[in-house]
């Protein structure tokens, strides 16, 4: 027998030292890492609830058409922003973790104006497509959230610019406050013009703008000192920004497009209602951002860190952790939603909404799979293989949409949701076999096969 069992004094030393769960939760939270997580969680927590109380409003004073046709609208910024993300924000959170510390200035300042020259590009399309569409006499609601989108998309892109600026350089809590800023102002400005039955599609986007620009222009001010302009290093920004960001941007894209394509294939095939009724089915589901997107937020940069100074074994690790990370509270999810999912939609938006139970939860697995991902992608990123993301992206796209088109004529809103959730599925299984053999496969080699390679 140990001399413990017969020894209080060392057995009380050896329950001292054993540190109790609630110390371990602590030592975590002391942990910088530890805080950056929580409060990246919060950070996205505040997005996702901007949005979530943004499309309650909607859908309950204009109704599913209404929520339908800004549903339609949300795609397009959406798409801008994975635009902006692929070609401007995540090629400046690799390159700046390996930009001197006296460049930086500049490279901040030159990447600001990129984001400058593509809004300002975006606002053109947008409203020549409104005054076209006024012109041929289609419809005027549409022109009008067209042209409210001409504001709102900049305005959008500046807040997303200045919110991955800021986690570029892991200050979360500058995040956070842009984040905070525009949820009061928005959800306050669209209640006032829901309580002076003033509001529609076109005056939500409008909203949406000013609180956007409130929260962009602020940060702008407050950063000025930390950037310097020069000219002449614009073009070489660019072209390095380019040259991993195009076939990204094309991966992004197609990526965003195989869900963003749904609302406007259920518009075409059963109607602006029916848009609405997925719309807020979707909105339930993306109450699990705040944990997914937060998370991503900062796993990017974090990898990109990583990378630079542990090789590919230390991606490995982190990325490994992130997919146990993400599969376990969306399991938690997924249950959830089965349980009590249809109850939450009647509630939130109204009877119109009720009896998609079905819907939410093939909706909730697809996102579950999606999920477990995002590991894998942002380590194919930081290996800069764009191509191996671009490859699973398209092939997701194709099957997403093509099973999408053969269900949904028998099964409406439901096929669309198996559409997803078999797009989900294979393509996670393709990208998670393609980092595997991007990470762990070139660490089994032996050193002659590798260096042959």
């Amino acid at each position: 027998m140990s001399n413990v069992s017969h020894n209080p004094q060392n057995l009380d030393t050896t329950i001292e030292n054993k540190p109790s769960r609630w110390m371990r939760w602590a030592a975590n939270l002391a942990n910088p890492r530890g805080r950056q997580n929580v409060l990246a969680i919060g950070d996205q927590a505040i997005i996702s609830g901007t949005n979530f109380l943004t499309t309650i409003v909607v859908g309950r004073w204009c109704g599913p058409e209404g929520l339908g046709i800004f549903g339609l609208g949300l795609t397009l910024i959406f798409l801008l922003v994975a635009t902006q993300e692929s070609l401007i924000t995540t090629p400046y959170t690799i390159f700046l973790a390996r930009t001197d510390d006296s460049n930086k200035p500049t490279y901040r300042a030159n990447t600001l104006l990129s984001y400058l020259v593509m809004s300002a590009l975006c606002a053109t399309v947008l409203l020549t497509a409104a005054v076209a569409m006024l012109m041929l006499g289609a419809s005027q609601q549409i022109a009008y959230v067209l042209a409210a989108l001409a504001l709102a998309c900049p305005c959008w892109l500046l807040r997303e610019f200045a919110r991955r600026s800021a986690y570029a350089e892991f200050k979360i809590a500058t995040s956070f406050g842009i984040n905070v800023t525009v949820m009061v102002a928005q959800v306050v400005g669209l209640v006032c013009l829901a309580r002076l039955d003033r509001l529609t599609p076109a005056s939500g986007f409008l909203v949406v703008a000013i609180a956007n620009l409130i929260a962009g222009v602020a940060w702008v001010f407050t950063s000025r000192n930390s950037m310097k302009f020069s000219r002449g290093h614009f073009r070489t920004t660019l072209s390095k920004h380019w040259g991993l960001g195009k076939v990204m941007f094309v991966s992004q894209v197609i990526h965003a497009m195989s869900s963003l394509t749904l609302p406007w294939l259920i518009a075409f095939c059963l109607g602006t209602t029916a848009t609405g009724v997925f719309v807020a089915c979707e909105q339930i589901i993306r109450l699990s951002n705040p944990l997914l997107v937060g998370l991503t937020n900062i796993l990017t940069p974090r990898t990109a860190h990583t990378f630079a100074e542990e090789g590919r074994a230390g991606v490995h690790h982190i990325v490994k952790r992130a997919m146990i990370l993400f599969a376990i509270p969306m399991a938690l999810f997924c249950g959830a939603i089965a349980l009590c999912g249809d109850q939450i939609l009647g509630r939130l938006f109204g009877d119109e909404y009720l009896g998609y139970s079905t819907v939410l939860i093939i909706l909730v697995a697809a996102k579950a799979f999606d999920a477990v991902s995002i590991g894998p992608g942002r380590g194919l990123i930081v290996f800069e293989r764009v191509n191996d993301c671009l490859r699973a992206d398209v092939i997701k796209f194709c099957i997403t949409l093509t099973t999408t088109l053969i269900l949904i004529w028998q099964f409406d809103i439901l096929g669309a949701a198996f559409g997803t959730l078999i797009g989900s599925i294979v393509f996670t299984t393709i990208l998670t076999g393609l980092y595997w053999k991007a990470a762990v496969l070139p660490a089994q080699l032996p050193v002659e096969a590798t260096q042959l390679g």
